[in-house]
């Protein structure tokens, strides 16, 4: 369901990259990777991958305690900062990827 991609300054989460068709009850049970720990905290990450409002949500949620979150937007070719921690990624910063 999830493949963790690091890079230097931030954290790639593809999800879903089977383009399944999606059941809200996963999320009883979902297990995203964490890289909220210590080698990871500083970094932000970005989601990526085509999933249903309602898992966007609860991965932005899932990933709050890191530097920032951003999320992969196809049509302008990076990701979109949407929250953030960190003075120097403010939201609405263009992370190119």
């Amino acid at each position: 369901m999830f493949d963790l991609e690091k890079k230097e300054k931030f954290v790639i989460i593809h999800a879903n990259k089977d383009k399944e068709i999606l059941d809200p009850e996963i999320l009883k049970t979902m297990n995203p990777p964490d890289p909220v720990d210590e080698k990871f905290a500083h970094l932000g990450v970005i989601i990526s991958g085509k999933i249903p409002l309602w898992l966007c949500g609860f991965l932005v949620h899932f990933y709050h305690p890191t530097s920032w979150v951003a999320i992969y937007v196809p049509s302008i070719e990076c990701a979109l900062v949407i929250q953030s921690h960190n003075i120097t990624v403010q939201v609405g910063d263009r992370i190119p990827i």
